[in-house]
């Protein structure tokens, strides 16, 4: 059975395209130090987690702050900064 030219092409084309990708993947080893620049549509509008509004100060929040408890991949409740907790 005959394969059409252009589907043997295009599978080609594919497995091309996933070496391709798949060499990216295994680039250089990161290095510590450097600085992070991050685009947002607006501007952070503090950093007080209590007072700030918006969607980027929830993102940012995110990455300064630790919350008391985490959810490991069993769902189950794990300490982050909470040393001990009851439950009533």
């Amino acid at each position: 059975m005959q394969v059409p030219q252009h589907t043997a092409a295009r599978w080609y084309l594919i497995a091309v395209c996933l070496l391709f990708v798949h060499s990216m993947a295994w680039g250089a080893d990161p290095t510590p130090g450097g600085t992070l620049r991050v685009a947002w549509e607006a501007d952070v509008t503090g950093f007080d987690p209590g007072f700030s509004r918006g969607i980027q100060a929830y993102y940012l929040k995110g990455n300064i702050f630790n919350p008391l408890v985490t959810v490991d991949a069993d769902l189950n409740f794990v300490p982050e900064l909470a040393e001990s907790w009851e439950t009533q």
